[in-house]
């Protein structure tokens, strides 16, 4: 990627309702961390209801639903249905085999202990349902309840200041996710996402940015309006549900792969929530092939393989160093699968890269570690030690 100078991030102000000696000019900064190193999510502590419960959920940008396990959710472990999509199934195992498969929750959401929970209601007062499957096989469903989640205001060099915001959740009874984590953070461009319902709020914009730390797991999500001449951008796909853009190609050792499938079709996906990056048979066949010539013999980690860039549409790209891609657990594996449809960007080859979703603007932005390096040897402390908040004034805006 080729990006400009100065490296800094300016953060714009964002307007936090239910509190009226709330300053414009704070932002919202969310701690990341890993239960695993290498192939778990990246979470983040959702304090959720009146007292606040603190729960460990999955930042997702690959899904707009945000829920969390109730007091009676059902837990079957993953492994039993990791190639199952099917929900009716999984409805019939739970209410058949006992507790057989079942994982007792040590940590979930009782909206019956917080006192500003409300149960969202749909037709004759019945609760309102919801039934979520992902690609990897994992599911959750249940009802649909609204309560506070609270956030901590962020300037540097400063003490943060709290706030709430009523928001629409999940209120997982049955679920196949992994029993590590307590629920999902949706942060997706549809309506029921976190980012949506702040930005209908009018407590922020709807634009967020995260960056991943390879070492130790952590990192930030950072909600918030980003400027930097140094980002450099590319479009949404317009008419998708998630973030998706144009890979129009990959270069490997110079050579450049070019994608046939069509950038109005489903594009390729941005998505936090996933760890390998799958691509398209036209996309991963000529790479994996690419790669394998390009392997200096013999075969040491983290040298004997090339560089990849992967190039976007209006000129953004990403640099893929061997340490991006390549898993060493004993043996060699790459971070790429194969499909006939889709193509996944995973936090693989997101991490130490700073990641801008733009969605009043249509558009995602970059910024990778091999310019933040030259400035900031750990990337993702650097983003959120150099950001400078700059105050926008907005007279219409409700305190």
């Amino acid at each position: 990627m080729t990006l400009g100078l100065p490296l800094f991030i300016v953060l714009l102000s964002l307007k936090m309702c239910n509190c009226a000696e709330m300053k414009i000019g704070q932002v919202v900064k969310l701690d990341l961390f890993k239960f695993y190193p290498l192939f778990s999510s990246y979470m983040t502590k959702l304090q959720i209801g009146s007292p606040p419960k603190v729960l460990n959920v999955v930042i997702d940008t690959g899904s707009d639903l945000t829920w969390v396990d109730c007091s009676n959710v059902k837990v079957l472990p993953f492994f039993v249905l990791s190639d199952c999509h099917n929900l009716e199934l999984i409805k019939y195992l739970c209410d058949n085999t006992g507790n057989i498969f079942m994982q007792t929750r040590p940590n979930f959401y009782n909206l019956l202990e917080s006192r500003t929970s409300k149960i969202s209601s749909c037709e004759e007062g019945s609760r309102c349902t919801f039934d979520v499957s992902y690609k990897d096989g994992s599911a959750s469903s249940g009802y649909y309840v609204s309560d506070n989640i609270n956030f901590s205001s962020f300037l540097p060099n400063s003490s943060p200041s709290h706030f709430s915001s009523r928001v629409i959740f999940g209120c997982s009874t049955m679920r196949t996710v992994n029993p590590k984590v307590d629920g999902i953070l949706g942060l997706g461009r549809g309506k029921d996402s976190l980012p949506s319902q702040l930005s209908a709020q009018q407590v922020s914009p709807e634009v967020i940015s995260h960056c991943l730390a390879r070492e130790g797991g952590g990192g930030y999500l950072i909600m918030g309006e980003v400027v930097e001449v140094g980002i450099t951008y590319t479009p949404l796909i317009p008419s998708k549900s998630l973030y998706n853009v144009d890979l129009e190609s990959i270069s490997v050792n110079g050579m450049q792969i070019k994608s046939t499938t069509s950038p109005g079709n489903s594009g390729t996906i941005f998505d936090s929530g996933t760890t390998l990056t799958v691509l398209v048979a036209d996309l991963y066949d000529p790479l994996v092939g690419a790669v394998s010539a390009a392997v200096n013999k013999p075969i040491i980690p983290g040298e004997s393989f090339p560089n990849i860039t992967l190039n976007f549409a209006g000129s953004a790209s990403i640099l893929l160093m061997p340490q991006d891609y390549v898993q060493d657990e004993g043996y060699l594996c790459l971070g790429f699968q194969r499909d006939e449809d889709i193509s996944i960007l995973g936090d693989l080859v997101l991490r130490d890269k700073v990641v801008v979703y733009d969605q009043p603007r249509e558009r995602i932005g970059l910024l990778t570690r091999d310019l933040l390096e030259v400035h900031w040897p750990q990337p993702c402390p650097s983003f959120v030690k150099f950001i400078a908040v700059v105050p926008i004034r907005n007279d219409s805006a409700e305190t």
